[in-house]
């Protein structure tokens, strides 16, 4: 009862001082617990706030003045958001990333390299940060908003920016096995009960067997791989290529294929056809591996960019002189897409086998590392 006593008392005159004087320690609070810690640091003092996870773009109207961003990363569109932000923590980045600059710019302390920030935090609790130990900290109610600096009055007004595609959901695909096969009827109920996409049997140097029913087991990883993949496709496109090309070559970049998620049925179609392609996937990983990937353990953007946009040209049916073209320029594919002169499908078909290629060579990848 005593003790009970003694830290209501403690919180009351904090909460006085707190009141009075805004420096204060923000670590003075008895109910503070580290969630974690990051490896980079823009900024100096302690901050709190009610946390925001932003995971993505269309996320943007959740945050409010005097809230703690958290994401996985960020880029120039998310400026005119951040200015309301009191400050950021981000899951990757350094001194010379994005948050790390727009934090210097306005003065608002950033936190950076957080592991699973966006999984730890939970949105809407209100949290704090010290710059100096890099800790993040859970906090009580009490302590919610009395130490948040308001940001700078720099806000504007925001603009909620125009998607490249707007894919909310796929359809549940975890029961087809092929448009051909009389079973898919039956199969098309039924709920897949382990979404394990990697099994112990798998993890021998052989790698991955890609089957039509392995395919079918694992629709529900591919299409999250497949929203993990547009956001870096958005990213791209609003960047530019100039600005893209520190990371990816500038045939690589060419290659990307932005028109693929302009057609959601096209893509519901091409995903009920999926199972149809898993020997081009098998064949295509192991080409991959042979002619490029050979001894390594990382996956080149640029390379792989550049080998699958070149299976997708000699699968979709065009004549040998628009392949030449296309594999001399590749921007004019989706040019060529808009205005009909490639069939939509075989372009959305062979672009999705092509996804699911790269996402099942970097399951192995990861499953040899760790061997």
């Amino acid at each position: 009862m005593m003790l009970i006593k003694t830290r209501l008392f403690l919180k009351y005159i904090t909460l006085v001082l707190a009141l009075v004087n805004p420096c204060v320690s923000l670590l003075v609070a008895m109910d503070c617990n580290v969630i974690a810690t990051g490896r980079t640091v823009i900024g100096n003092g302690k901050i709190s706030g009610k946390a925001c996870i932003v995971e993505s773009l269309n996320q943007f109207n959740k945050i409010n003045v005097g809230d703690i961003v958290v994401a996985s990363t960020t880029n120039q569109s998310w400026d005119e958001v951040l200015k309301k932000a009191a400050g950021i923590i981000i899951e990757d980045g350094d001194q010379t990333s994005h948050a790390a600059q727009f934090g210097k710019q306005l003065n608002i302390p950033v936190l950076m390299g957080v592991p699973q920030a966006t999984k730890k935090i939970k949105d809407g609790s209100s949290i704090g940060f010290d710059c100096e130990t890099r800790n993040i900290y859970t906090m009580t109610d009490i302590f919610n908003g009395v130490y948040v600096k308001p940001p700078k009055n720099r806000l504007g007004i925001i603009k909620k920016p125009t998607l490249l595609f707007n894919i909310n959901n796929y359809d549940d695909f975890s029961g087809y096995v092929s448009q051909s096969n009389p079973k898919s009827s039956q199969l098309k109920d039924k709920k897949l009960k382990d979404k394990k996409t990697i099994t112990q049997n798998e993890s021998s140097a052989k790698g991955i067997k890609v089957t039509s029913e392995r395919l079918q087991q694992d629709i529900p990883a591919i299409q999250e791989y497949l929203e993990y993949t547009k956001k870096e496709i958005w990213v791209a496109k609003r960047v530019g290529k100039w600005a893209a090309m520190w990371r990816i070559s500038s045939e690589a970049y060419d290659s990307i294929p932005f028109e693929f998620f302009a057609k959601e049925e096209v893509i519901k179609q091409a995903f009920r056809s999926l199972a149809n392609g898993a020997d081009y996937i098998q064949e295509t990983k192991e080409k991959f591996k042979k002619e490029i990937l050979k001894d390594s353990l990382e996956i080149d953007d640029s390379k792989i960019a550049e080998f699958l946009y070149k299976n997708t040209v000699n699968n979709i049916g065009v004549s040998a002189e628009l392949q030449k073209e296309l594999i001399e320029k590749p921007v004019k594919l989706d040019e060529k897409v808009q205005n009909n002169t490639v069939n939509r499908f075989d372009y959305v078909y062979y672009t999705l086998l092509n996804f699911v290629t790269r996402y099942y060579l970097e399951q192995e990848l990861k499953e040899k590392k760790k061997h």
